[in-house]
């Protein structure tokens, strides 16, 4: 576990002060600033790797020292290396992802996988509607909160590699946690399509006396309730 703090620690340093000595010697629309980028995540990744940590870590730290850097000294770095992000790399995340996920575990235990990811994501999502109404917020940001909210984010399969890698839990448990955030992964779109139809059952049964508009935010003098 000590390895582990120790690489994130100094990975996310080293990549913040390469990124910021990168961005200045280098203009950002000069194609070879993005190549250098790429070769300090790939480094990143190769020394998470000689330590036994996995690479899908390693190209997470690396991605979010250097966002903080480009995003903060220009923002056309930032679009260019986002695009290249969500167009060639995030699809290999996912792919890694599904490697990594043990079907038939998922098809054995499929009713406690479900109630688990059920469970997990509503405990969230309830909490953030009744927060959302007690802020102020009306019509479909409570239900959208409820709904939308329902995916786990991909960060969590950040967590549970770097913990199963420290040793944390046995090979039972990573596979239960990797099937519940996969299948939250999957439900979170169908779950997210239900917002309009019961904000729509709601308008015409229930809310018949709110404002006719799909958003009502808090009066302007709720200050700091976020």
């Amino acid at each position: 576990l000590g390895i582990v703090l120790a690489y994130l620690a100094i990975s996310m340093a080293a990549v913040y002060f390469a990124g910021k000595l990168l961005l200045k010697y280098f203009k950002p629309n000069e194609d070879v600033l993005i190549t250098f980028v790429m070769l300090v995540i790939l480094a990143t990744v190769i020394v998470g790797e000689l330590l036994g940590i996995n690479l899908v870590v390693g190209a997470f730290i690396a991605g979010l020292g250097l966002s903080q850097v480009v995003q903060q000294r220009d923002m056309l770095l930032f679009k260019r290396m986002e695009s290249i992000g969500y167009g060639f790399l995030i699809p290999f995340l996912f792919v890694s992802i599904g490697m990594m996920l043990n079907v038939p575990y998922l098809i054995q235990n499929l009713s406690i996988v479900l109630l688990l990811m059920f469970a997990t994501s509503l405990s969230r999502t309830v909490f953030l509607a009744v927060v959302s109404w007690l802020s102020g917020y009306r019509n479909i940001i409570p239900i959208a909160m409820l709904f939308g909210m329902f995916a786990t984010s991909e960060i969590v399969f950040i967590v549970i590699q770097t913990g199963f890698s420290a040793g944390l839990f046995t090979e039972h448990l990573y596979a239960l946690m990797l099937s519940v955030a996969v299948c939250s992964m999957i439900a979170g779109p169908i779950i997210d399509a239900l917002t309009g139809p019961v904000y729509d059952f709601l308008r015409k049964n229930i809310w018949k006396t709110q404002r006719n508009t799909d958003i009502v935010i808090p009066p302007p003098d709720l200050k700091d309730h976020v």
